[in-house]
């Protein structure tokens, strides 16, 4: 998962004042569109770790944002063993 692309997702949620994360998510690929199984797990992994992600952004930190991401990867993979 692109932690820099979901990090826009939010900018782009928060800048246009989106009352959702999924029109970010479009709003981001006017720039790097997806493909549709590409925008699945985007929309997937958003669903499962939304607090985390939510709780990552607050301090509008990168690298915050991306640890966190980095932390929500590894416990999928791990779920999926």
């Amino acid at each position: 998962m692109d932690a820099k692309f979901l990090y826009e997702v939010f900018q782009q949620t928060e800048r246009n004042n989106f009352p959702d994360l999924m029109l970010g998510l479009a709003a981001a690929q006017v720039n790097r569109p997806l493909t549709r199984e590409e925008d699945k797990a985007v929309r997937e992994f958003i669903g499962r770790h939304y607090d985390a992600l939510v709780e990552a952004y607050a301090p509008h930190d990168l690298q915050v944002f991306e640890a966190v991401v980095a932390r929500c990867m590894a416990a999928d993979a791990a779920n999926d063993q």
